[in-house]
């Protein structure tokens, strides 16, 4: 297969009903969702490693199974935890919106 058979001048590959234009909203719409999957800050790990060795230590080597388990415990983590995360979101939203 040559690039060019892949890349189709820009056009839909075959058997698909993506083009460029809803390619482009697909990532319009998944960047605010990649956002949320930053990696935790220095701060968000001290923070809230105690709560990942309680409730995750069993994913704690998997970043995203971790993350999942951290979120389905978000009612159980601590405050500073819960304050490093909010910290780390507002300031992640306040470098976006520049």
């Amino acid at each position: 297969m040559k690039y060019a058979d892949v890349v189709n001048m820009g056009k839909p590959l075959k058997g698909t009903a993506m083009g460029p234009r809803k390619f482009t909203l697909l990532i319009a719409l998944a960047t605010p969702t990649l956002a949320w999957a930053a990696a935790p800050s220095p701060a968000v790990r001290r923070a809230c490693h105690d709560d990942a060795v309680r409730f995750c230590s069993a994913v704690i080597w998997q970043a995203e199974a971790r993350r999942a388990c951290m979120r389905r415990h978000h009612a159980q983590l601590s405050m500073r935890c819960k304050a490093a995360i909010a910290d780390q979101m507002l300031t992640t939203g306040a470098q976006k919106g520049r």
